[in-house]
């Protein structure tokens, strides 16, 4: 709640400062870099790849110096389905427009290698430069080889990943941001580096091989519907200005995303920063909750929890929910979890509860007893601390728990059975 404050405070005062009161009109991309313009080899293009060089050349220094170890990638980029942004008329260079079309047509005739050539020479001629230049790898090879650091080639993976030998939007979801596919790849790319370089941590990983790995990665991403829908909206709304189309088509955002259930909608309010983006979650679980559909609700908490891990809350409300839905094997999950963070007289109580209806009489005396050093004024914990000795056939200690159950609420009707019958037995 401090940290949602505090950020909350931060986003109001940036407003009113800044004298923004709404969403600042265009991306970044067109507040920034409009009519920036970069021909290949002119005497800005080279200052930047010696700025890049020497800025590489700093960090592995210092890397080196401290012995850190480095593990360097090259860069990948849409060249496929990214026609260039600007083309120039430069002094013996083409047009990058020009060399883009004949690239298409050697794809169309499956002249692959050729196509690859083209397309990146094409975009290495885009005077526009949100896609770094083939330079660049180079440098970042021969810097890995300088410094002896492994270079992971994510540029070759991703051709070679891509259907037609030429990345594209299959891979990426604008210029160069890669798709989830796109990510999970890079994470693999760099695992296997490390394995092979004895870079991973001494822990004992699991025994799963590279493809179940594969699988399970992607299966426990922490990534809900509500994401995958403010993902859309705000490629659209990328796409939906300069330098990919002309201020004057630009399509007014409302007409442009047009939300068709409550996920949509919430999405919207999102991309239109009238909420932030744990709120937004919050609401997508909720309305989950209430359609009864706890496999999405239960991933969007987790996203949820995996983005704030110390904010209890969090736990709390997922397994309150699932508790009362009766899906106690998710409950037990956040349950473990926060309990594991931050032990309180909540978690214990539902993981002795918990526990007892498991017969797991050992484990559901602890958590309760330890719930009642949170709080001893919970008649329902003194009343199921009871049924754990019950089902122990300790009926004389049953019998005195379950009493201080009764003192605090004189009218608890299980309770008032439970005396009953337990006084019968202690009888016999």
């Amino acid at each position: 709640k401090t940290f949602q404050l505090v950020r909350n405070i931060v986003k109001s005062l940036g407003q009113l400062l800044l004298n923004r009161n709404q969403r600042p009109s265009g991306t970044l991309m067109a507040r920034m870099a409009h009519d920036q313009y970069i021909g290949l080899k002119s005497e800005v293009y080279e200052r930047g790849i010696t700025q890049f060089e020497g800025n590489m050349r700093d960090i592995l220094e210092m890397a080196a110096k401290h012995s850190v170890p480095v593990i360097l990638g090259t860069l990948a980029c849409n060249l496929r389905d990214q026609f260039p942004f600007v083309s120039m008329n430069s002094a013996g260079y083409p047009r990058a427009d020009s060399v883009f079309k004949e690239a298409r047509m050697r794809l169309q005739h499956n002249k692959w290698m050729e196509a690859d050539s083209l397309f990146r020479f094409a975009k290495d001629l885009d005077a526009l430069r949100f896609r770094a230049p083939t330079q660049i790898n180079n440098e970042i090879m021969k810097l890995g080889n300088e410094f002896g650091c492994p270079v992971v080639n994510v540029d070759s993976a991703f051709d070679a990943a891509s259907p037609s030998h030429v990345v594209g939007d299959d891979l990426m979801t604008d210029h160069l941001h890669p798709t989830l596919r796109g990510y999970h790849l890079i994470g693999s790319l760099f695992y296997g580096t490390m394995k092979q370089f004895g870079r991973l941590p001494s822990t004992k990983a699991l025994p799963l091989s590279d493809p179940q790995q594969d699988s399970v990665t992607i299966a426990a991403f922490p990534f809900a519907a509500l994401d995958s829908v403010i993902g859309r909206y705000r490629i659209q709304l990328l796409k939906n200005d300069w330098p990919y189309i002309s201020k004057a088509n630009k399509i007014p955002d409302e007409k442009l995303l047009q939300p068709r259930n409550r996920i949509d909608s919430i999405a919207y309010e999102l991309v239109e920063d009238r909420t932030n983006w744990d709120i937004a979650q919050r609401k997508a679980a909720e309305w989950f909750a209430s359609r009864n559909d706890m496999d999405s609700f239960a991933r969007t908490m987790n996203v949820l929890i995996n983005q704030y891990p110390i904010v209890m809350d969090y736990y709390d409300y997922a397994s309150t929910v699932l508790l009362e839905k009766k899906d106690y094997n998710r409950a037990l999950s956040f349950l473990t979890r926060r309990n594991d963070f931050e032990p309180c007289a909540y978690s214990t109580k539902w993981l002795g509860t918990l526990s007892l209806f498991r017969n797991q009489l050992e484990a559901g005396e602890k958590y309760l007893k330890e719930s009642l050093t949170f709080n001893n004024k919970d008649p329902q914990v003194w009343y199921n601390l009871a049924g754990v000795y019950v089902q122990s056939r300790e009926y004389q200690r049953a019998l005195q728990t379950v009493d201080q159950a009764l003192a605090l609420n004189p009218r608890y009707p299980d309770a008032l059975a439970l005396r009953e019958r337990l006084k019968q037995a202690t009888k016999q």
